[in-house]
C-alpha cells in the first residue's frame, strides 16, 4: 500500500513539473545496479565518438557511446552489452516504476547511449520530442557527477529555469526543454535512456 501511494506521488508530481530527480535516499537503482551500469557503459573509450551537433541541430560538445540506436525497430549495436543494460534499466519493475510515473503502459527503451562531458563540453536546449514523436520520457541515471559545472537545465512553460546538480537519476518528459551547462571542472559521465509506448516499436 505504501508502495503505490509513493508511486502515485511520483506521477503526480510528474504530470506538474514535467521531471522528477531521485537522490541517493530513493534512487530507483541499487549502488550495485548503478556500479554494474557505469562499469558496462563506460569499460570501453574507444566506443566514444566526439559529437558536435544534435538530433536537432542544437549546439553539442559530447562524447557519445551509442548502445541502442533508434529507427523503425531498435537496434542493439552490442546485443550482449545491451541485453545487460537492458537487463537492469528494464527490469520488469523499473518498467512498472516508468509506466507509473508516465501513466502509460507498456513502455519499451527505444534509444539509450551513454554521455561523457569533460571540461568545457555541454550539450544545447533542445526537446527530445523533436528527435522522435514517439519518445515520451528521458531517463538519466548520473554515473560521475562534474566536480563543478554541469549542472541539468530544465524550462518548464511559465515558469523560471530549474538547474539540477545533485541527483542519481532524472526523468524528464520528452516535451521538456533542457539542457546541460558546460562541465567547469572534471568529468560528468551519465547512461541516457529513451522511453516509448510499446505499439510504436
Amino acid at each position: 500500500m505504501m508502495r503505490e501511494v509513493i508511486e502515485e506521488s511520483l506521477a503526480n508530481q510528474f504530470r506538474q513539473t514535467g521531471y522528477l530527480a531521485f537522490g541517493s535516499h530513493d534512487c530507483p537503482f541499487s549502488p550495485e545496479e548503478r556500479a554494474r551500469i557505469r562499469h558496462l557503459a563506460m569499460n570501453d573509450p574507444d566506443r566514444f565518438v566526439v559529437v558536435s551537433t544534435g538530433d536537432t541541430d542544437e549546439a553539442v560538445s559530447v562524447r557519445v557511446h551509442r548502445l541502442l540506436i533508434d529507427g523503425d525497430r531498435p537496434r542493439a549495436t552490442d546485443a550482449v552489452l545491451v541485453d545487460a543494460l537492458l537487463a537492469i534499466v528494464a527490469a520488469p519493475g523499473k518498467l512498472a516504476l516508468y509506466e507509473k510515473i508516465l501513466a502509460s503502459e507498456p513502455v519499451v527503451v527505444r534509444r539509450m547511449q551513454a554521455h561523457v562531458l569533460a571540461e568545457g563540453e555541454f550539450i544545447g536546449r533542445h526537446r527530445d520530442s523533436e528527435s522522435s514523436k514517439r519518445y515520451l520520457a528521458a531517463v538519466i541515471v548520473q554515473l560521475n557527477p562534474a566536480e563543478a559545472g554541469g549542472g541539468f537545465a530544465i524550462y518548464p512553460p511559465d515558469r523560471p529555469a530549474l538547474f539540477l546538480h545533485d541527483f542519481t537519476v532524472l526523468v524528464t518528459d520528452a516535451e521538456l526543454e533542457h539542457e546541460v551547462m558546460p562541465v567547469m571542472a572534471g568529468r560528468r559521465c551519465t547512461l541516457a535512456f529513451w522511453l516509448a509506448r510499446a505499439e510504436t516499436c
